[in-house]
């Protein structure tokens, strides 16, 4: 763990990045796309609810912007922070994100038990492949 001693910011290891993100209800999900008319890139923010699986990130969606998204660009950022105990802590993920196909690997990745706040139906299931994860903690 690293500390910025003028701010008191900790880098969290890998390790404390993971618990973390297991333990947080929602996330959000960062996608980029290019506009095909003009190649301007857009960027688009979703808060999905999601689980920590075997080093990976799941959760389901419905059809619609994100799906399309990934679809289109497979590369993404994903975020969750929060508080623990006096501190506040901010986790970032990136990675390639895919739509589970195969009936073994969605039951196998638990995402069938996930809830989902939003009241939509959401039968595409997606992992997020980890790249790099990041973290920094500090005192509220």
């Amino acid at each position: 763990m690293t500390t910025h001693s003028e701010r008191r910011v900790e880098d969290l290891s890998a390790d404390e990045c993971w618990k973390l993100l297991a333990a947080a209800p929602l996330g959000r999900l960062a996608t980029a796309v290019a506009d095909p008319a003009t190649g301007e890139l857009f960027l688009d923010v979703f808060p999905v609810n999601f689980l920590v699986h075997e080093g990976a990130i799941f959760f389901r969606t419905g059809p619609g912007a994100k799906l399309m998204d990934i679809t289109a660009n497979d590369r993404v950022a994903f975020e969750a922070d929060g508080q623990t105990g006096g501190f506040n802590w901010s986790v970032v993920v990136h990675g390639s994100a895919h739509r589970l196909m195969l009936d073994g690997d969605i039951e196998q990745s638990g995402v069938l038990e996930l809830d989902a706040t939003h009241p939509t139906d959401k039968w595409n299931y997606v992992r997020i492949t980890v790249d790099a994860i990041t973290g920094i903690r500090f005192r509220r």
